[in-house]
């Protein structure tokens, strides 16, 4: 009977636990909306009396129903970026791909992140498709905005397994904007 007691007790500490994960990324993906303006009524599931997100629409959870994408591509939303997006424990996908979204981003906001992809441009997929080409070797880190000069052609810099070498991009003006894919960059602090 003591057994039946305490596997009970754990029972509602753990789906208490789960609750108060799923209401949090709830809160978060709420406060998201908040900072957007949704003409189209795109986000019009993310509702209040939803406990959880997995539901929503842009949403996908993972089978601890803990949310791990974000996809609100052509969403037409228009603002800041939502970087409370970034406090997503489980988050390892975001697409804000075909919105008006602006702002600026530092490196600090996605600490968080283990491993991070998101859609890209077109015009930024035939760059990296051109290195790739270039060499097969494993991208190790692409500039940081501080570090690419206005009006010059900015140094995507890799490390090949076979020599250090620096590429010099065509495309001087493309700003890179919600594009970011591979491992969470190292601090260059």
């Amino acid at each position: 009977m003591l057994y039946c007691l305490i596997l009970l007790l754990l029972l509602c500490l753990s789906s208490t636990y789960l609750c108060l994960s799923l209401n949090h990324d709830a809160t978060i993906l709420r406060q998201a909306k908040l900072g957007l303006s949704d003409p189209a009524q795109s986000l019009s599931s993310w509702s209040e009396n939803d406990v959880t997100p997995c539901h929503w629409r842009g949403i996908t959870c993972d089978a601890t129903s803990a949310v791990f994408s974000v996809n609100l591509s052509s969403f037409m939303l228009v603002g800041p970026f939502p970087s409370v997006l970034c406090r997503l424990p489980s988050l390892s996908f975001l697409s804000l791909y075909n919105n008006s979204i602006n702002g600026s981003l530092s490196g600090d906001e996605f600490t968080s992140f283990t491993s991070f992809h998101a859609a890209e441009p077109p015009t930024l997929r035939s760059f990296r498709e051109q290195l790739i080409r270039y060499d097969s070797s494993e991208l190790r880190r692409v500039p940081q905005a501080r570090e690419v000069k206005p009006r010059r052609k900015p140094p995507l810099r890799y490390h090949s397994r076979l020599a250090r070498k620096r590429i010099h991009s065509e495309r001087t003006q493309t700003r890179l904007q919600s594009v970011f894919t591979g491992s969470n960059p190292e601090s260059t602090r």
